[in-house]
């Protein structure tokens, strides 16, 4: 049997890395994870072959893909791998990968946009890709920010109300003074100068920024597109519903169901067709005002759920590999019809509804909790990795201890 190995810089939410070992392991591929200045939950698992500590963020570019050359390197000295693949638990390895993919992909196999030079990391090198391709009916109105002032002065084709998000963020994943990963500026609101201030304090955290026309959330919630295509354009899919999310806008799913949607399976096969992906992406979608989906982000990485779509029989991080490696998805087989399956993040769940209003938080806790007992999958305590459950709990006393 061939001998593979995975490397992955993990940092961020290590729910990522979680369920991506999971599923790695499943496959019998050897594991090595970069801690991205953090110790990680995984430790405690003997199958992980090794585990190296970088401070993050790293010097520079170059020092981060030098770093993983070594790796490489030393990894191939004790075992002859015929294939080594590479993923990023969160943005700032993807932004390492992304910014050194020439170098990298002479050792590595990852996650690439053939009509991208950023593998996906650009959120405006994706919206103009997506805006030139036979898909540009999915993409929303945007436009480049030069500079703070052009929030200020006001984006007339935009309206009054827009989002401004990261185009191409720093290494670290925190925006100073903000806790969403985006801003909702509506200038007819009263809180709209403390969200302008809160911009302007976050402007150097991101290297470039991009604002996108406010899309609407529908009543069932954000609706994803988990999905992989070869290079011989095959594309396998699912998809699901963010239900809950934390914060409400711009931040993370903490209750999703993973569930069909034909439309949205489509639009995610159109999507990939025009970003020519060669790996696994998420794809969120909302509505406009009026009415048709627009693509909010293509996410060319792990992510958070990433153990959903694999606990309801769609093999997501096989099919990934297999991508990677060149080979057709169409010699993996897998059951066609998917249970509809809940996952959650509890903490996340019960934050949310602990920073609800009075009047609204018993009702809010008393949902949080009945979400958590629907879920079939209970991040990280559904997890098979040994001690990480204990070590995520034992990191959950500390933040709420020394906060």
């Amino acid at each position: 049997m061939k001998q593979e190995l995975a490397v992955i810089l993990s940092g961020g939410s290590e729910m990522v890395t979680l369920g991506l070992v999971e599923a790695l392991l499943d496959q019998n591929i050897e594991v090595v994870i970069v801690e991205l200045g953090i110790s990680s939950i995984l430790r405690n698992e003997a199958r992980i072959k090794s585990f190296f500590h970088w401070e993050w963020p790293c010097a520079n570019n170059l020092a981060g893909a030098s770093a993983l050359e070594e790796i490489a390197s030393a990894s191939l000295a004790s075992k002859s791998f015929e294939n080594i693949f590479l993923f990023a638990s969160e943005d700032g390895g993807m932004r390492l990968i992304a910014d050194n993919a020439a170098t990298l992909r002479e050792r590595f196999l990852f996650t690439t946009c053939r009509n991208l030079a950023s593998c996906g990391y650009d959120k405006l090198e994706v919206f103009r890709c997506l805006q030139a391709s036979a898909a540009s009916k999915y993409c929303a109105r945007f436009l480049e920010l030069d500079s703070f002032a052009d929030v200020e002065n006001g984006l007339g084709d935009l309206g009054d109300s827009f989002v401004v998000k990261p185009s191409r963020k720093s290494f670290t994943v925190d925006i100073p003074a903000w806790n969403s990963k985006i801003f909702e500026i509506d200038r007819s609101t009263p809180d709209y100068p403390d969200t302008l201030s809160a911009l302007g304090r976050s402007w150097g955290s991101a290297a470039t920024w991009v604002a996108q026309e406010r899309l609407i959330r529908p009543p069932e919630g954000e609706f994803e597109c988990y999905g992989v295509r070869d290079e011989f354009g095959d594309f396998r899919c699912t998809t699901a519903v963010e239900i809950v999310k934390y914060p409400d806008s711009g931040g993370g799913g903490c209750f999703v169901v993973l569930t069909p949607i034909a439309e949205i399976s489509r639009i995610g096969y159109e999507v990939a067709e025009a970003l020519d992906l060669i790996g696994l992406c998420e794809m969120s979608f909302l509505r406009s005002s009026t009415g048709s989906w627009k693509l909010v982000e293509a996410n060319c990485r792990p992510w958070l759920q990433i153990a959903l779509p694999e606990a309801a029989g769609f093999p997501i991080v096989r099919l990934a590999c297999q991508a990677l490696r060149g080979s057709a998805l169409s010699d993996i087989q897998y059951p066609v019809v998917f249970a509809k399956t809940f996952w959650c993040w509890p903490e996340r769940l019960l934050q949310r509804a602990f920073a609800s209003p009075w009047r609204r938080r018993f009702s809010e806790i008393f949902g949080a909790f009945s979400m958590i007992i629907k879920s079939d999958i209970r991040v990280p305590y559904s997890s098979t990795i040994g001690g990480s459950t204990s070590l995520w709990l034992g990191k959950l006393v500390k933040r709420i201890v020394f906060r």
